[in-house]
């Protein structure tokens, strides 16, 4: 997938936010490499002025670590990210989490950070991490098959890699999460997911696949891609003629079943169907 870079300079880069449990966010960059085909964050691209497709463009906010200069962040909890992937490609290169992490780490008192990422690459930082008296990084699965991977989110990290990036995480005593966002009808097996990371993470959160019209554009060729057949049951959940579906009660069910038997409390973020 081609990638168009920008520097871009802003204003702010820690933001309120709307968000349930996180009051600020940071977001390092606009767009995200990533492009996963159901991405609600596609709406960055009204507002980015860019021509390029979601996941074909990436605005560097250069000049983020300079901003942390002008006052102290003790008071807040901060969230990387709400609409891009802090830890996407080009933060290797960039390296702009690291630095604001790295300014975030040495204020009296710390902002308590909350990390939220698809990448491994964020085991980069346990170091910096680590420094922090509240510090909480959530990785966010999908599946854990590689073929589905590639067609829904296709320049994500192979699905071992972020295995290791979890357990480099938990080793090093820094506090985690899986969020299971979303579940794929079909395609998602919570059970797998909840039983390879279950002695890793602290706790489990769930979301369920919210599509919108334009995200069903991009849903539908990778549903195509992955069985023709998924497409005529993502249909019927999504586009019954009265607007809601039966098939999300039972997954919900499925998921405290799960999480009773694996002796934790699930968080439930369900959009209605």
């Amino acid at each position: 997938m081609k990638l168009a870079i920008k520097e871009i300079t802003v204003k702010e880069i820690v933001v309120k936010s709307n968000l349930p449990k996180a009051p600020f966010v940071a977001n390092p960059y606009t767009g995200c490499h990533f492009g996963c085909v159901y991405c609600y964050a596609d709406f960055m691209r009204r507002w980015s002025g860019h021509k390029e497709e979601w996941g074909e463009f990436v605005d560097v906010k250069s000049n983020a670590p300079d901003l942390l200069e002008r006052k102290n962040h003790g008071d807040k909890d901060i969230l990387f990210s709400s609409v891009t992937d802090a830890y996407q490609p080009v933060e290797s290169r960039y390296k702009l989490t690291r630095r604001l992490l790295e300014k975030f780490s040495v204020e009296d008192p710390q902002p308590k950070i909350s990390i939220l990422t698809k990448s491994a690459l964020v085991s980069r930082d346990v170091d910096i991490l680590a420094k922090f008296k509240d510090c909480t990084v959530g990785f966010s699965f999908s599946t854990l098959d590689d073929r589905v991977r590639k067609l829904i989110e296709p320049v994500t990290p192979p699905v071992i890699k972020r295995i290791e990036a979890v357990k480099k995480i938990s080793e090093a005593g820094i506090k985690m999460y899986i969020f299971i966002s979303p579940i794929m009808p079909y395609l998602t097996n919570i059970k797998e997911i909840f039983k390879v990371f279950r002695p890793f993470t602290n706790y489990f959160m769930f979301e369920n696949l919210n599509v919108r019209p334009n995200l069903w554009k991009r849903i539908k060729p990778a549903l195509n891609k992955i069985d023709p057949s998924l497409i005529s049951k993502y249909e019927k959940i999504y586009f019954t003629k009265n607007g809601r579906s039966e098939y999300w009660e039972p997954i919900r069910q499925e998921i405290y079943r799960i999480c009773e038997e694996g002796k934790c409390t699930p968080k439930l973020f369900f959009h209605h169907s």
